[in-house]
């Protein structure tokens, strides 16, 4: 038998949840043809796996690279980890829709996350058909952002919708499904998003029952008001008749760190009495984002135009202090209470300032914290992201031991590199049983940006299941050598609905078929 590609010697994980075995794996064209102990044939490429472990694809079911495949297609910091499908569109980020004319508007609400991006569609179809003709490297899962919803049908304003927008919302959702959209996404601390009341997320999601859309939710608050939040997201789904997935489950801020226990077990007894909720999550303990998120909901009305007309409104300053500083030392938001030595620069148009933090920022410029802050945001033109230190490292362990949350990586394509390049040998650690030092320490050596390291695109460890239950199986990715079987997104959809399978990822680029025995190897 002659094969494309035979790897030789590897042990094989399968995804499955069986044991590590020693196997070979036969590859013809995109198709796993055989997995066995010492397969004869002939093959045009072969993989001497030796020391190795083999493994499917992996899934990254959280992140924010469709906010950068223009700048880097080739996903080169995914696919050395061996990620060959990205679900997108995360946090209510989406590059579409977009209405006539507010092409700027989506520029600048996405800047702080991904940078600007070269709009040159309206619909969601459109938008799709601009992804395909990059070639990416990875399969994609594309979800309908809501602040793209309400920018195109609402605009930037902080008001409920009007029942012709509800409708217009729900229009656009339905045109994004058809077009090949899994679902739509919330992130109810970014504005616009935050805007949305319960009422507005619970009829988008009975809009979408019918096509067996997914809700994905940056939910309301991961900090004082975490419970309330997560049994909103609940409801959502339970009232609206769909899926409802919890990102990056996690509690911010050492004052509530002791609510995560309460929350998986909230998780718990919804799925217990049928509701299908689960939760995504990271194994650092730290987030990720636009640094204007630390700012009042308030000052986000209207967009970024007015919250920089507002940073430079001195009683605007002191009223979002008034509403934000804790004894005048933390800073308190709807994503936890932290120290300025606790929040880091990740991102902005000055390197020299990337991997310092806040309280470093004000020694430097002789300020005081909120105002080198607010200044940075301000001459940034909001285009700068964030590395939060808020959470504790034993619930990170706990989410992570949950059968019910999938991983996540915690970051966008390349934004952060460490980060995004670091993840699976993190992971690795975390498996094997290395937590590191028990303090913030680790996690900031972990995330401080930095080139790329020697060996990170090995990884010989990962956790054995995306997902749990009926819903854990490993299957076949289109474009990608994966077994036969259900893929544990798409598998949700009816048979013949007509929607579009994830977007292939593109032959002939760079990185689009890593290598196997590492392809199996592996944001906010």
């Amino acid at each position: 038998m002659a094969w494309s590609l035979l790897i030789r010697n590897g042990t094989v994980v399968d995804g499955s949840g069986a044991p590590a075995r020693a196997a070979d794996v036969a590859v013809e064209g995109d198709r796993i043809a055989a997995v066995g102990p010492g397969l004869a044939g002939e093959a045009a490429r072969v993989i001497d796996a030796k020391g190795l472990m083999v493994a499917p694809g992996f899934i990254d079911i959280h992140s924010h690279s469709d906010l950068v495949y223009d700048k880097c297609p080739s996903a080169e910091s995914k696919v050395r980890q061996g990620v060959t499908t990205e679900v997108v569109g995360m946090c209510s980020f989406s590059p579409a829709p977009v209405a006539p004319g507010r092409a700027d508007l989506v520029q600048e609400w996405a800047g702080g996350i991904g940078g600007k991006i070269p709009i040159t569609w309206n619909t969601f179809g459109e938008y799709l058909d601009h992804v395909r003709s990059l070639g990416p490297s990875v399969n994609i899962v594309q979800f309908v952002g809501h602040g793209a919803l309400r920018l195109a049908a609402v605009g930037p304003a902080a008001r409920p919708a009007t029942p012709d927008e509800q409708k217009g919302m729900e229009r656009l959702l339905a045109e994004g499904l058809d077009a090949g959209a899994f679902g739509f996404s919330t992130g109810l601390v970014y504005a616009p998003s935050v805007y949305g009341n319960t009422e507005e997320l619970v009829s988008l999601a009975r809009s979408m029952a019918s096509r067996r859309g997914l809700y994905f939710s940056h939910i309301r608050g991961e900090a004082a008001t975490l419970e309330q939040a997560a049994e909103e997201a609940i409801s959502i789904g339970e009232q609206g008749g769909v899926p409802v997935q919890i990102a990056h489950v996690k509690a911010s801020g050492r004052e509530n760190w002791g609510k995560m226990d309460r929350v998986l077990r909230m998780i718990d007894g919804a799925r217990a009495r049928g509701v299908d909720v689960t939760g995504d999550v990271y194994p650092y303990p730290a987030g990720s984002t636009k640094m204007d998120n630390l700012l009042p909901a308030w000052m986000h009305d209207g967009g970024i135009s007015k919250l920089l007309e507002r940073l430079i409104d001195p009683k605007a300053r002191q009223r979002a202090i008034a509403d934000c500083l804790v004894d005048g030392e933390r800073w308190r938001t709807g994503s936890g209470g932290m120290g300025w030595d606790e929040i880091m620069i990740a991102t902005c148009s000055k390197p020299e300032l990337a991997g310092i933090h806040l309280a470093e920022l004000a020694r430097r410029t002789g300020k005081e914290p909120a105002q080198a802050m607010m200044d940075l945001v301000m001459e940034e033109r909001a285009g700068v992201s964030m590395i939060v230190f808020s959470q504790s490292e034993d619930n990170v362990a706990a989410r992570r031991a949950r059968a019910a949350s999938r991983q996540a990586p915690p970051a966008q394509l390349r934004d952060v590199p460490a980060r995004a390049r670091g993840l699976l040998p993190r992971e690795a650690a975390l498996l094997l049983g290395d937590r590191g030092a028990q303090d913030d320490r680790h996690g900031r050596d972990q995330a401080r940006p930095q080139g790329p390291r020697a060996g990170a695109g090995r990884t010989r460890r990962r956790s054995r299941a995306v997902r749990s239950g009926h819903r854990a199986r490993r299957g076949h990715v289109p474009g990608s050598a994966s077994p036969s079987g259900g893929h544990p997104v798409r598998d949700r959809q009816r048979p013949g609905r007509g929607r579009r399978p994830p977007l292939p990822r593109g032959a002939g680029r760079p990185g689009a078929h890593p290598s196997v025995a590492h392809a199996g190897a592996a944001v906010g």
